[in-house]
């Protein structure tokens, strides 16, 4: 009974863990992407200024 427990005590905190690391990894990701989208941006503005001098 106790390794019957301790076994699906141990699977629930690995899906819960793994539900932690997708989430993290998924937020990291749409920062990630927020981050290449700003600094696009600014490059952009950047060389069109640097046109009209």
């Amino acid at each position: 009974m106790s390794l019957i427990s301790n076994y699906k005590k141990l699977k629930r905190q690995y899906a819960v863990q793994k539900r932690k690391v997708e989430e993290f990894q998924n937020n990291n990701h749409h920062e990630q992407e927020k981050k290449q989208a700003d600094f696009e941006k600014a490059k952009l503005e950047f060389e069109s200024r640097n046109k009209f001098s």
